[in-house]
């Protein structure tokens, strides 16, 4: 006897009219009238329709059993809330009945089972439900006779039951054999994805997806029949035997040696004067090649949360940064949401049936790109203490928590020594500016524009008070967590002028190199006789880079030296084009300098230009196995390169600068033979790796490289770092400059 049949057997069936009517909440009906004996309208269409896309579209399949497989990874754990003092606590629970029926919910049944079938049910269909089985089964499920089982039902055989005022009154459960039965309200839990077209039935992503789902359905009906019944043949052979028994022998000889797909691949060789001529196939390449990667994105995009193209093994676009990145998406936005409506529904209709006082919350903090989130702020609010921004309190105060005797203090990070108490939680004043020694400059010698540079705040120093390690010992000038923001917002402001004004060249570069790849494919005769050397030659490319762009490499280091030599003098570099004042601290580009920098060049542009070689030869490769033309062919390249040209040329920029940047301003320390030390400077940015705040205040000899994340890094952007810890990086560095 199978799971339904027992299933049947325990609940009975009666006739449809035979209900007693239930308090079920009132909405308006969307019917025209009330229960005569007749379901509702408003009901699951064509469900097995649904289900047969399910299992004959993979990326349907594969997005939706992400999701469900999802949903047991994260542990459901029931809570009671109780008040201590007129205070809400909670706590968890566990070993309690509801604790059992939830983690055995039938006999044949498990936890894991019954939460993916409903997250499936849900994300496909946006109803799920669940009926409630008692000990006393001719009465509904009450505190008085609690649930014992739980045991889910097809989408398909529950429409809901009104009556003339709108309420829900019961379900009508129709049977495999066609029998009918209603069913009260308080023995169903009935989930739902939003549906601003019904009040009580939730609309999944089959529902919009109904169209794209045929045409992919008719698209893969379409190639299987041409691949099997197409009578076109791939070539002519020309010049062949005239006589037949010749021709029938040659064709004995070919099909001996060539057809098996495990002889796919062998050479071969023609008789006589033979000749052989390559036909193109008659299907529409591109058109058919779009329309099934569109189908793909809309079947995706359609499914909660939109899942994100990497968890289902898609990684044309994918890479170690934007992986994590929709990972992290895909439990945020897919996930937590849908177990959030699950969760939900179980607070309400399950777990008063045991205590009112009862609720129930999936925990995450096992989920390792969630995890992360906390690491990162845990990092971030140690450096945020560590520095004097905060105290702990107010750290408690934010993660909700509550506070304790003392803890009103602020600290700095050299063995998190207290400065000072604050009682009412305002953050200290910062000191006011020391003022500057009287031989620094003579009043008279103070031009009228100077003074106008100081109200501007352009030429304004940060203040010479530094703060001190253990109050004998002075910090150096740059360790002033004010001083190394302000040093790091110059640094930022300099970079990103940078960016954006090498972002749009590396963009043509790349659209240009997409245009005449395109123009060499479409030159060829057919896809079988383009070789990729002909189509792109990565040294070629790169020396052709290196010479178009060393001269916007000179410009951002030498203003990089620029700055850091202002550094090691406590000043704040301002460009050329906005001084008002001559200023002769300049920094001198040698010879050395510029062979160091063309190498750094010639290695970047190497490895991005391998980027594309390898986007080239994946595209030859898929379009040699679809058969597509020359001219779907170089349509298909030229648009996935053009697509990439954008973002590429984004993080080409970022990366390229930032590391001139490193390099220059390390450079420009060096110009001033006082200076032996270099410190890391990284802002608690959003972005901020957790290595690199680990990193921050680090500070090593001069020719000394800093340990960040493991690897050895002579400045940020280090061109002999891995990619994990140069892409993107917004970090600096600043002198060791003693007290000015």
């Amino acid at each position: 006897m199978g799971i339904l049949d027992r299933y049947l057997q325990k609940r009975g069936f009666v006739k449809a009219g035979d209900i007693q009517q239930k308090t079920a909440g009132f909405m308006e009906t969307e019917s025209t009238g009330y229960y005569d004996g007749k379901p509702d309208r408003d009901r699951i269409a064509d469900y097995p329709t649904f289900i047969r896309a399910y299992g004959e579209l993979p990326w349907l399949y594969a997005g939706a059993l992400a999701i469900a497989i999802g949903s047991t990874k994260p542990s459901l754990k029931l809570f009671q809330e109780t008040v201590v003092n007129g205070e809400a606590q909670q706590k968890e629970i566990t070993g309690q009945p509801l604790n059992m029926l939830v983690e055995q919910p039938n006999p044949d049944l498990s936890w894991r089972e019954i939460i993916q079938i409903t997250t499936l049910n849900l994300s496909l269909v946006g109803n799920a439900f669940w009926n409630l089985v008692g000990t006393k089964t001719e009465q509904p499920i009450s505190k008085t006779n609690p649930p014992v089982e739980i045991w889910w039902v097809k989408p398909e055989q529950m429409q809901p039951l009104t009556d003339k005022n709108g309420a829900i009154i019961g379900w009508l459960f129709t049977g495999p054999g066609g029998q009918t039965k209603t069913i009260d309200p308080a023995d169903i839990i009935h989930f739902r994805m939003p549906n601003p077209g019904s009040y009580f039935m939730g609309m999944g992503a089959l529902s919009p997806l109904s169209r794209t789902a045929t045409l992919e359905l008719n698209a893969m009906t379409f190639q299987d029949a041409f691949l099997k019944n197409d009578g076109t043949p791939p070539f002519w052979f020309t010049k062949g035997p005239s006589d037949r028994a010749q021709r029938k022998l040659f064709w004995d000889a070919y099909d001996e040696r060539h057809k098996d797909p495990k002889k796919r691949g062998t050479a071969g060789m023609l008789w006589g004067e033979m000749d052989v001529k390559t036909l193109g196939a008659n299907m529409k390449d591109a058109q058919y090649v779009e329309q099934r990667k569109m189908n793909r994105e809309e079947t995706l995009a359609a499914l909660p949360g939109s899942v994100p193209p990497s968890i289902v093994g898609l990684l044309e676009y994918a890479n170690y940064s934007n992986m994590e990145v929709q990972s992290k998406k895909f439990w945020e936005d897919c996930e937590q949401p849908v177990l959030g409506i699950v969760a939900d529904k179980m607070s309400a209709k399950l777990a008063p049936l045991f205590d009112e006082r009862y609720w129930f919350n999936f925990d995450f903090t096992d989920i390792k790109v969630l995890q992360e989130d906390e690491e990162r702020r845990a990092r971030i609010n140690r450096a945020r203490l560590g520095s004097g921004q905060v105290t702990p309190n107010q750290l408690r105060k934010e993660a909700g928590q509550e506070a304790y005797p003392g803890g009103d203090a602020y600290y700095m990070e050299f063995s998190l020594t207290e400065i000072g108490q604050d009682p009412k939680g305002i953050p200290l004043p910062k000191p006011k500016p020391a003022p500057k020694p009287p031989d620094e400059k003579p009043p008279d010698e103070e031009s009228e524009d100077e003074e106008d540079d100081a109200v501007d705040g352009e030429d304004e120093e940060p203040p010479a008070k530094a703060i001190t390690k253990d109050g004998d010992e002075p910090a150096s000038f740059w360790a002033d967590p004010g001083r190394r923001k302000l040093l790091w917002d110059n640094f930022d402001k300099r970079l990103t002028a940078q960016e954006k004004a090498f972002e749009p060249l590396v963009k043509r570069f790349l659209e240009a190199q997409a245009d005449e790849i395109k123009a060499k494919i479409k030159a060829a005769a057919s896809p079988q006789e383009i070789r990729l050397a002909d189509l792109f030659d990565v040294a070629a490319e790169a020396h052709v880079y290196g010479e178009k762009f060393e001269g916007r490499y000179k410009f951002a280091f030498q203003r990089a030296g620029e700055a850091g030599y202002h550094a090691t003098k406590g000043k704040l570099w301002i460009p050329p084009e906005e001084r008002r004042i001559k200023d002769d601290d300049t920094f001198d580009v040698t010879a050395a300098h510029m062979a160091k920098l063309r190498a750094q060049i010639a290695k970047s542009a190497k490895f991005f230009n391998e980027s594309t070689w390898k986007i080239i030869e994946v595209g030859l490769a898929n379009g040699l196995a679809e058969n597509m033309t020359t001219e779907a062919l170089a349509q298909e390249l030229w648009r996935t390169l053009g697509d990439r040209a954008a973002w590429e040329a984004r993080r080409i920029a970022s990366t390229e600068m930032t590391r001139t940047e490193g390099y220059g301003g390390v450079e420009g320390y060096r110009q001033n033979d006082a200076i032996e030390f270099k410190g890391w400077n990284c802002q608690k940015l959003d972005t901020s790796r957790d290595d690199h705040l680990e990193a921050d205040g680090q500070e090593v000899p001069l020719n000394d490289p800093f340990i960040v994340g493991g690897e050895m890094m002579e400045w940020p952007g280090d061109d002999t770092a891995s990619a994990g810890n140069v892409c993107n990086c917004r970090c600096s560095t600043y002198p060791k400059v003693g007290e000015l």
